[in-house]
């Protein structure tokens, strides 16, 4: 009987004995040296008599010093035999009972493994959230892992929450300067485990150059263009807004694709509490106010890692304005629908709509197709609605965080079936197309024998090679179009920028000019995938015409090489069949230059004039360091993106190439843009970057004056005596004194006294930081003092 009762009581104790028990951690790295607790009730009963443990069949050496009787045991992983991973149970062997315990949780022997870093580059000011991926990262006591990058192990912070068997993460810390990390160090309970093969790069901190536009409705979402560099080392910038203590909520930053180093959009957040939302004048525009006198003005920030410098940006003109939200009327008082007019554009009236957007920031869908946008003014929104057959479409409209819904357009009732007629009907017509298909086909294969020889002749006219050379074949492949060129060289440096013409589905025209047209097209991939659109520049010469085609290819080759946001890119060059180059650029949904500011219903201000010029004089200033000389810099060869970005464009391809007398001034016929040229360009044919900066004065007075055509009343050929009289294109009206005297500059007769391309850009961009921050006080331009005409160069509507 008293043996049952010590059995029972045994089995209760033991019972007691492992209800409480706890062991930390159950995994070490195969090389041993973790630490293992184990806590409970019951765990001996001495000093002298520290219970044995075994983790997987491996004895761990107890911790003598850290032994608490009763309660804790402490001992040290051996290495795992072989250093192999192994699992098995924990066993507890208490003294004086006899008997080993197993706790109900198996300890695993693993050998941790480093695989990836994510991101591999980040700022030198740290911040950076770095990613290591692998196998059993949580070996071991998670306290004793560490992690440092690099030779000089350098410390990343590790977030400890972060750790899993599979990733952990890390915040790294500033360096110096840039530098590439050659490897990337953890530590398991004192053993190392290494990634190299230089895993992490510490870049330059990014930098914000210029942030446009500066105008947000006060719900926020308004996206804003924010040029620099380095944006790329950072995986999520944001954005946020401050006025004093009190800061917005952050809203997440996009890099833009292709230009992820130097571009970001970034939408408005809300206005911080206490913003009180600008509304337009008497006068209906919206002035800039000193900064001390306005409450619905802030400051821009952004949060790129750990850079401090993109908080409060000192450099560059960051205070965003906020106005009045746009209010839109519905369609109908009754909420009854509007009837559709085919071809007749939906017009949608509304308060405050252009105050903070301009047509790309808003979206109109009708029916859930989109209603493209043509025109908005501070009360009427216009669209070109989208066509349906019948039915009543939902009218919505989208700007930054605000959607409205603002009635129906109606199409028109369901048709009537009338399916007997059609039974009749269409038997006739399928006879009638097979009639005329016939036709067609026995008068064509009749026609083509007598046509065949003169095809070929008109080919090899067409690209304006001798009478005696024949083309190698028709234009129909890459290979093709390199057998075209005599240059060995020069197919080199052409093959990579030559596009297959199978790839380019021409569109709809986009204009028409001296030497050929410009169509909208869809560029496909090798696999005829991921269409892209883009503009498409054809040219519709002659023998004469096409005489240097080696120096046309060898200049568009160099311009692919061209990278700048206020450059124009060339994409790429292909031929048609008959052998006529096509030039492949990317689409500007704005149009050109000159067109946008003649253009009433844009109505830009001063200030995004001087914008535009300041763009232009970046672009220029770029392809003068490439000591590339434009030769036709003009309102009309700059193009305008869907951010309102000026881009220098038509580097003159058809200036040598198309016409030898294009810039020739001893022929009056020729079709020379001699207002737009310096006098030693019209005297001696001389063209350098000076000669681009007189064009460049040129090209400012016509957006002072809105496109109007320069020296007007004075004929194209008296120009140069006009010049040499000393007499100068006149001050626009609404131009600021200090912008004519810069283009009076540009207008020096002798060419070293014209001011650089950098010049002009520090020049420009003081007076845009001037304008923008502080905004001014209206005054006079000292031509007689009409203080109420400087509002156009300040306004921000």
């Amino acid at each position: 009987m008293w043996h049952m009762y010590w059995c029972c009581g045994y089995k209760i104790w033991l019972c007691f004995l492992w209800r409480d028990v706890q062991v930390s951690p159950l995994s070490a790295p195969v090389e041993g040296h973790t630490k293992v607790t184990i806590n409970g009730t019951n765990l001996g009963t001495s000093d002298a008599s520290i219970p044995t443990v075994r983790l997987a069949g491996v004895a761990c050496r107890p911790v003598v010093e850290e032994y608490v009787v009763s309660k804790r045991i402490m001992c040290t992983a051996a290495e795992a035999p072989g250093r192999l991973g192994r699992n098995g149970s924990i066993e507890i062997q208490i003294q004086g009972l006899g008997r080993v315990y197993n706790y109900s949780k198996q300890f695993r022997y693993v050998d941790p493994k480093l695989e990836a870093v994510f991101p591999v580059k980040g700022p030198m000011s740290g911040g950076t959230r770095l990613t290591v991926r692998g196998k059993d990262l949580n070996a071991g006591n998670l306290d004793n892992i560490s992690l440092n990058l690099g030779e000089e192990m350098l410390p990343c912070v590790l977030d400890r929450s972060s750790i899993g068997s599979h990733s952990t993460i890390c915040t790294t810390l500033g360096v110096s300067r840039p530098k590439v990390v050659t490897s990337v160090r953890v530590f398991f309970d004192g053993n190392v485990r290494m990634l190299d093969q230089d895993p992490f790069t510490y870049t330059e901190d990014p930098v914000v150059e210029k942030i446009m536009p500066l105008t947000s409705f006060i719900s926020g979402g308004r996206n804003l263009t924010v040029t620099g560099k380095n944006f790329d080392s950072i995986q999520q910038p944001k954005m946020f807004v401050w006025n004093g203590k009190e800061k917005s909520q952050t809203t997440n930053c996009l890099h833009q694709p292709e230009m992820s180093g130097t571009v970001l959009t970034c939408p408005s957040p809300r206005a911080p509490s206490g913003i009180i939302a600008s509304v337009p004048d008497t006068l209906g525009s919206l002035r800039l106010r000193r900064q001390l006198d306005t409450n619905d003005a802030v400051e821009i920030g952004f949060i790129m890692d750990g850079v401090v410098a993109v908080q409060n940006l000192t450099n560059i003109a960051s205070t965003l304005q906020y106005v009045v939200d746009p209010l839109f009327q519905k369609l109908t008082s009754d909420g009854s629908s509007v009837k559709y007019q085919n071809n007749i554009n939906f017009v949608i009236r509304g308060k405050y709509i252009n105050l903070a957007a301009s047509k790309p920031d808003v979206i109109v869908l009708i029916g859930g197709q989109n209603c493209n946008v043509t025109a908005l003014t501070q009360s009427v929104l216009i669209c070109t609605p989208p066509y349906f057959d019948y039915g009543d479409k939902l009218v919505t409209i989208h700007i930054g965080n605000l959607h409205y819904q603002v009635g129906y357009l109606n199409y028109g009732d369901p048709p009537v079936s009338y399916g007997w007629i059609a039974g009749l009907i269409v038997p006739v017509v399928i006879l009638s197309v097979i009639g005329i298909i016939t036709i067609a086909v026995v008068y064509k294969r009749r026609s083509k024998r007598t046509t065949t020889n003169h095809n070929g002749a008109n080919a090899t006219e067409y690209l304006g090679l001798s009478s005696q050379t024949t083309p190698p074949r028709a234009v129909h492949t890459i290979e093709d179009a390199l057998a075209l060129v005599k240059d060995g060289d020069l197919k080199a440096a052409l093959k990579p920028v030559l596009v297959c013409r199978e790839r380019i589905k021409l569109g709809k025209l986009l204009g028409t000019g001296h030497f050929g047209c410009v169509f909208e097209a869809i560029y496909e991939d090798s696999d005829h995938y991921n269409p892209s659109k883009v503009a498409v520049k054809t040219f519709q010469g002659k023998g004469a015409d096409i005489q240097h085609l080696d120096e046309f290819l060898r200049e568009a080759a160099l311009m692919t090489s061209f990278r700048h946001d206020h450059v124009l890119a060339l994409l790429g060059i292909c031929f048609e069949v008959d052998g006529n180059p096509m030039i492949v650029l990317p689409y500007m949904a704005n149009g050109d230059l000159k067109s946008y500011i003649e253009n009433s219903k844009n109505a830009p201000t001063g200030l995004q004039l001087l914008q535009f010029g300041l763009d232009v004089a970046r672009g220029m200033e770029y392809l003068a360091e490439n000591k590339f000389v434009h030769r036709d810099l003009a309102a009309r060869n700059c193009m305008l993106d869907d951010q309102l970005r000026a881009k220098v464009a038509d580097f003159g391809l058809t200036r040598d190439v198309y016409t030898t007398e294009y810039y020739s001034s001893r022929d009056k016929q020729a079709k020379l843009p001699v207002k737009w040229m310096a006098p030693e360009s019209m005297e001696r044919n001389v063209y350098t970057f000076r000669s681009d900066v007189w064009s460049y004065g040129v090209l400012l007075w016509e957006l002072f004056t809105r496109g109007k055509v320069p020296y007007p009343g004075v004929d194209g050929w008296d120009v140069l005596q006009f010049l040499k009289l000393g007499r100068r294109l006149d001050q626009p009206d609404y131009c600021p004194q200090h912008v004519y005297q810069l283009m009076l500059k540009c207008w020096s007769w002798e060419p070293e006294e014209r001011p650089d391309f950098t010049s002009i850009v520090t020049l420009i961009e003081e007076t845009v930081r001037d304008n923008t921050e502080v905004g001014g006080e209206p005054g006079h331009t000292e031509r007689g003092g009409r203080e109420d005409n400087y509002h156009a160069y300040i306004e921000v509507v």
